[in-house]
């Protein structure tokens, strides 16, 4: 049973390697491989040629011709990188443009073997080159050996993609802003730059969640704040993808105050309030006795004395009535006063006289 189990297992290791050996044999002795499919603008795009292995020096190719076309409107030819296994001045080649032709023929007393990558073309791309997905058709053909035969399946046809990708993003924009505490004033907008929040005092640090549009990059400058009562200015630097272009966002945090230094200063305004009230009063009190009114002809009133009400001239002299107690007297009352007192004045004289 075991013996058995034995020959059936190098029956299939027989087999395995027969199926693996037809299949080099098969494969084609000249391959291309553009490498990464992906390429950017004023990048490059590189287009190997390599040379699989023979069991004999007889069979090496002495000469083939490669052909590549491409699309000129996305690539030009840049350079050919000829590797060491080949001749100096082995390969010669023509490009018009859009296709390349080259023809590659050894010189010597046998052909050089030929395996691993023996040419690399090199194509830029074109600065304007539109974006999406470009091709490359590559072919070797009329390969023939030392002796003078050509072998046909050696030639070999292949179409090679690539995609241009599209230009990188100048907009240095957050597609999103969003505290981890508190709300945004105004809500948020990609076009507005600043904004305003305002948290508890218990509240010691706010961190964002900042998306950038089309692949930028986002920097917070803090996340830690200010004592309680204080401002915190958070900056939000947004780089674009192409990095060259930036923004800047301003977000003011107002952290509130803590309760024991609001009641402290409510109790100091009201202090400042009563005094400001007292004072006012007082001032208010004094004002009646600091304006008076002057008497005519330039004599101040007496202190407590209330203003002339009325005076009547005689000759030179003026008579006040002051006191204001009693009533305003018609003029004649005054004149004949003033005629009685004149007449007494005059018989005095006269007595004192004889």
């Amino acid at each position: 049973m075991k013996k058995k189990r034995i020959v059936c297992l190098i029956l299939c290791l027989f087999l395995f390697a027969y199926e693996w050996t037809a299949r080099a044999e098969s494969a084609p002795f000249f391959s291309f491989d553009a490498g990464s499919a992906q390429a950017e603008r004023n990048g490059t795009v590189r287009v190997t040629l390599s040379a699989g292995k023979r069991g004999s020096d007889s069979s090496n190719p002495a000469g083939f011709r490669a052909a590549l076309e491409y699309d000129p409107e996305r690539l030009a030819l840049q350079r050919i990188e000829v590797s060491d296994r080949v001749q100096d001045g082995a390969f010669q080649y023509y490009d018009n443009g859009q296709q390349i032709t080259g023809v590659y023929v050894c010189d010597g007393i046998s052909a050089p073997r030929l395996s691993g990558t023996i040419l690399t073309f090199v194509f830029s791309v074109h600065a304007d080159a539109p974006a999406g997905k470009g091709q490359i058709s590559a072919a070797v053909d009329q390969v023939v050996d030392w002796s003078g035969h050509f072998s046909d399946e050696d030639a070999t046809e292949q179409e090679l993609d690539f995609r241009v990708s599209p230009p990188l993003s100048q907009d240095a924009l957050l597609s999103s802003l969003i505290p981890s505490v508190g709300a945004l004033q105004p809500p948020f907008s990609p076009d507005v730059a600043e904004y305003a929040m305002n948290v508890p005092a218990d509240v010691s640090k706010v961190e964002f969640q900042a998306d950038a549009k089309d692949g930028g990059s986002v920097r917070v400058s803090r996340k830690s704040l200010l004592g309680a009562g204080q401002a915190t200015e958070i900056v939000v630097t947004v780089t674009a993808e192409d990095k060259k272009s930036k923004s800047q966002y301003l977000i003011t945090v107002n952290r509130a105050r803590r309760e024991e230094e609001a009641s402290s200063e409510e109790a100091s305004r009201a202090a400042a309030s009563k005094a400001s009230s007292a004072s006012s009063r007082r001032s208010s009190a004094r004002a009646p006795s600091s304006a008076r009114p002057r008497a005519s002809g330039g004599n101040a009133a007496p202190p407590g004395s209330a203003p002339p009400q009325s005076a009547a001239a005689y000759g030179e002299r003026n008579l006040y009535i002051a006191g204001g107690q009693l009533p305003e007297a018609p003029l004649w009352i005054i004149a004949g006063c003033v005629c009685v007192l004149t007449l007494l004045t005059a018989a005095g004289i006269f007595r004192s006289k004889k």
